[in-house]
């Protein structure tokens, strides 16, 4: 028993250590985008364009696709807060069973499929970063060659997502520590559920229904339990 405590131990830890990245990895993120909203919107013009004194106005459809992109900041950012809702819901469970003499609950014995369903939305989240910066910096190229087309000046250097080195690697650091996590050992039986259903439904189109049906047939009383409602796929309260 006191070996399945250490396991415990061990997981908690690394665990809290996962939801402190990850909630820089959110604000690294956040911060590329809004460096991109300041500079379409004008607040550092004068900064950015030499010799120019008028407002530069992106063309329409500019504007569309940048704001249409931009919006999915809000999707990865609840993606990613997910991770963290389900990470704390694992601890809530493990620190619960620690102080009720000893024993795995059954949350316990999926902890290391739920994490490996983590792993694949971290993954999709920072796949679709990705894909959003491409479109995004072909967006900004579109606006600097309008504006130099229009104007003599030149565009000084503006260099839109500067954290994303700093967010590859805290999504390289996340996936290993998650990983781990999957590899800690608790004594405890095997489940039977199937790791695949769940991870084909978050790689074909995200719906935080994948990890609420491994959380309800762990804990058949969950939502009661943790006071948890779920308005829809995109909102969860406490």
């Amino acid at each position: 028993m006191r070996e399945q405590y250490k396991y415990e131990d061990q997981y908690i830890k690394l665990t809290e250590v996962v939801n402190k990245k990850i909630k820089i990895l959110i604000e690294q993120i956040s911060g590329d985008f809004k460096n991109i909203v300041s500079f379409i919107k004008g607040y550092s013009i004068h900064d950015n364009f030499k010799n120019h004194h008028e407002p530069i106005i992106p063309s329409d459809d500019i504007i569309s696709s940048i704001t249409t992109n931009l919006q999915y900041q809000d999707i990865l950012s609840q993606r990613l807060d997910h991770i963290i809702m389900i990470n704390t819901l694992i601890i809530q469970e493990l620190k619960n069973t620690e102080h009720a003499n000893g024993g795995s609950t059954e949350l316990i014995t999926y902890s290391g499929k739920i994490t490996e369903v983590n792993i694949r939305q971290l993954e999709d989240a920072y796949n679709e970063y990705i894909s959003i910066c491409s479109i995004l910096r072909k967006d900004l190229d579109k606006f600097e060659k309008q504006n130099r087309l229009k104007n003599s000046n030149t565009l000084s250097p503006f260099i839109p997502f500067k954290n994303s080195l700093k967010i590859a690697t805290l999504v390289s650091e996340i996936k290993q520590n998650l990983k781990v996590m999957t590899s800690i050992n608790f004594e405890v039986s095997d489940s039977g559920q199937s790791i695949d259903q769940a991870a084909m439904k978050v790689q074909s189109i995200y719906t935080m229904q994948s990890e609420r049906e491994i959380l309800y047939s762990c804990i058949p009383d969950m939502q009661e339990k943790y006071r948890i409602t779920f308005n829809n796929d995109n909102d969860i309260f406490f």
